[in-house]
């Protein structure tokens, strides 16, 4: 669908409203929505739509508006690669990260990148350390 308005709005004039008009629910844990969160697959296929979208785009601009994009999107991964820690799931994380270096490799991306990946294994090491029983003698 996405793509179609796209092409739509290539070749015709189009008006939009700038206020959000309707709400959309979140993936719900398990749905396939979720899985592709997950295992990083929807930055893989917005990587993708971009790329099909530069067809459509202005000669003139369409490195930058492409750029901006893939920035935007390598943000957004990392928010929730963010929110995947805090939830513990370190393995969607990593894949959402993977998937922030492949669309934008930039300083500031790769720079949080390393300190998503220094606080997952801050937190695996801080899990595979118990504290020490005292031993008491009897």
């Amino acid at each position: 669908d996405w793509e179609m308005w796209v092409r739509i709005a290539a070749n015709y004039p189009v008006w939009y409203e700038t206020e959000p008009l309707a709400l959309y629910r979140l993936a719900r844990p398990g749905s396939q929505t979720d899985r592709f969160v997950c295992t990083g697959e929807n930055i893989q296929d917005m990587r993708q739509t971009i790329q099909i979208f530069r067809d459509y785009l202005p000669p003139e601009c369409v490195e930058s508006l492409t750029q901006a994009a893939l920035q935007r999107y390598a943000s957004y991964a990392l928010n929730t690669a963010h929110s995947f820690i805090n939830h513990g799931d370190h393995s969607a994380a990593i894949n959402q990260t993977k998937e922030a270096l492949k669309c934008y490799p930039s300083f500031a991306i790769t720079r949080s990148a390393i300190h998503l990946a220094a606080r997952i294994m801050y937190q695996q090491l801080k899990a595979s350390v118990r504290p020490k029983q005292s031993v008491t003698s009897i």
